[in-house]
């Protein structure tokens, strides 16, 4: 296999700031402005031209396979992160060579924005739109489904469900004072002493409905009718069973 590729950074001079990466061969890393470069990558650097300079071109690492040069494209793009991911990247896909995924319409959007002056790249998203997404996996909503209602890539939602960002914005919500998100973020993974508590609400629930308690635990209704008719957390339900 012929090592004749390379890997190569666009970096900002006004602030230092790598805003794309690249693997190519050739005079690939040079054709700033070729037809097959996305408009915020070319955005970006007219942008640099306007303000009297031109963007800095590394060229990281050469002599390399195209499958190498894949793994570590992919690796700095994970390094500086693209701008929807909160990082400074102006990049559309995750490598090429890494099942290439993409960028949603509305993170196209705010990139514009940015790319125009109007957004900063630190605040993508708004706290309300975080929020919205936290409320849409309390009612149970699956990434792709809150992807296609708010249009946050399932990334990102991923990112928030499993308490990975905006940590202080979860910490605000009322949900983080649920014992099913508490200790484990968004992704509502229940540890034992919270699915006793929630078996004793159910068992104890008096005239209350069961999704009624479903709403006060963040909860699917059908989830707590598999509790209740215990066919879910069993273990639990023979630890519940002892300490009566």
């Amino acid at each position: 296999m012929k090592s004749v590729y390379y890997v190569y950074e666009y970096v900002d001079p006004r602030n230092d700031e790598v805003f794309y990466v690249g693997k190519g061969k050739g005079k690939r890393a040079y054709n700033t402005y070729e037809k097959h470069r996305n408009e915020f990558f070319t955005r970006k650097c007219k942008s640099i031209e306007r303000d009297g300079h031109k963007a800095t071109i590394n060229i990281v690492k050469d002599c390399l396979t195209e499958s190498d040069a894949f793994d570590i494209e992919y690796e700095l793009i994970m390094k500086y992160k693209r701008v929807e991911d909160g990082g400074t990247l102006t990049n559309l896909k995750i490598g090429w060579g890494r099942g290439a995924t993409h960028t949603s319409n509305h993170t196209l959007e705010k990139l514009s924005k940015i790319n125009q002056g109007t957004l900063n790249s630190a605040n993508i998203y708004s706290e309300d739109e975080i929020i919205r997404v936290m409320d849409l996996i309390v009612e149970g909503c699956g990434n792709t489904e809150i992807e296609r209602i708010t249009g946050i890539d399932n990334r990102q939602v991923s990112a928030i469900r499993y308490n990975k960002r905006w940590k202080h914005l979860f910490e605000k919500h009322p949900i983080s004072k649920i014992p099913a998100f508490k200790s484990n973020g968004m992704c509502g993974k229940i540890n034992l002493e919270s699915q006793l508590e929630i078996i004793d609400a159910i068992v104890n629930r008096g005239n209350k409905l069961l999704k009624d308690i479903a709403t006060e635990y963040a909860m699917k209704s059908n989830t707590i009718v598999q509790i209740n008719l215990r066919k879910s957390w069993k273990i639990a339900w023979k630890i519940y069973d002892t300490r009566r």
